[in-house]
């Protein structure tokens, strides 16, 4: 097992078939941050690329999976333009069906 983090997420590369990807900040039930979302995409097209993985399960720590997104991100500009909002959106779920 691998296993590499950032700040609020730890990737757990179980077996080279499925990787998991657990969100680590339970003291604000585990809301998404911009830093948080960078790091996402990043591991999400990572995972992309790897034409062994099949699977990513996303956890989270403590007792809730995750409230969303941090309402009080004061880098939360990526909220504000909802043509941006909506292609990010649009990324990241083509992603996630892969």
């Amino acid at each position: 097992m691998n296993k590499t983090s950032c700040k609020y997420i730890e990737l757990i590369k179980k077996s080279p078939l499925h990787w998991e990807l657990v969100l680590n900040r339970p003291d604000k039930y585990n809301a998404i941050n911009s830093d948080m979302y960078d790091n996402i995409t990043r591991i999400l097209n990572e995972a992309n690329k790897d034409e062994q993985l099949i699977l990513v399960s996303i956890t989270g720590k403590g007792k809730f999976y995750s409230s969303g997104t941090d309402l009080t991100d004061p880098a939360k500009s990526f909220l504000s333009d909802t043509a941006d909002m909506e292609t990010a959106m649009n990324e990241g779920k083509d992603r996630l069906k892969k």
